[in-house]
């Protein structure tokens, strides 16, 4: 009889701890392997990889790319690869027909002719002066705007595309400071006329958990279940105790 009553008062403690302790499934426990983490309380120190332009002009859409090269270790370098695509509705077939620059002003992609744009990003008024071209100038040369002068022009293929990538002496991220080239307008021109236009926007870099580490809320869920067990342990023997 006392060995029933044992037995009794030990399922029912043990019972009682266990529908209390979570379920153990990480998919319930919150964030996945490999799920980016959100920051947004520290996104200015994410740092910037690349920035993306999205050219809208009249029968034209292209698009820029400005990253870092391969080699470079910080965002802060100022040397970046820069990438012009577009799929058509360019027809003039000259060598180097279309150029780029960057404008100090912001205005909506495809307004290119709204005087907002601004002059040629130059704060160091270099532009004119010194000599600028794809060959290989100093970055001390160059206007940052001056795309022309540090990549060179850009020609059409037959099909009326352009695809081209080229390497950009000075342009600069840091956001925030007057030599940014963030968040200002770079504009594609065919000689001197204005065809196509956008915003240079900043790509952040992706912060990812390995896929081999569980996450801080998995995690806890199994030590919650650890925890949970061991005080079950612990009732049903104190209660025992008791009894004896």
């Amino acid at each position: 009889m006392f060995i029933r009553h044992v037995w009794w008062t030990a399922f029912l403690f043990g019972a009682i701890v266990s529908a209390q302790e979570p379920v153990n499934d990480e998919k319930q426990a919150g964030i996945a392997p490999g799920t980016p983490i959100p920051v947004p309380a520290n996104q200015d120190k994410i740092p910037i990889t690349s920035a993306v332009a999205r050219l809208v002009g009249s029968n034209i859409n292209a698009t820029v790319v400005i990253s870092l090269k391969s080699q470079q270790e910080s965002p802060g370098d100022d040397v970046k690869t820069v990438s012009l695509t577009a799929p058509t509705g360019f027809t003039n077939r000259t060598e180097k027909a279309y150029r780029l620059a960057i404008h100090n002003g912001t205005v909506q992609d495809g307004d290119c002719n709204n005087p907002q744009v601004g002059a040629l990003l130059d704060p160091d008024h270099r532009f004119g002066k010194t000599r600028c071209n794809e060959i290989g100038p100093p970055r001390e040369s160059c206007a940052i705007g001056d795309l022309n002068g540090q990549l060179g022009g850009f020609s059409a293929a037959a099909n009326g595309s352009i695809s081209a990538t080229k390497d950009a002496a000075y342009l600069p991220f840091n956001n925030g400071t007057e030599r940014a080239i963030l968040n200002r307008t770079i504009m594609l021109y065919e000689g001197d006329k204005r065809i196509a236009c956008g915003t240079i926007r900043a790509q952040k870099a992706s912060i990812q958990i390995p896929s081999d580490m569980p996450s801080a809320a998995a995690s806890f869920s199994s030590w919650q279940t650890t925890a949970s067990a061991m005080g079950s342990t612990v009732l049903t023997l104190f209660a025992l105790a008791i009894l004896y």
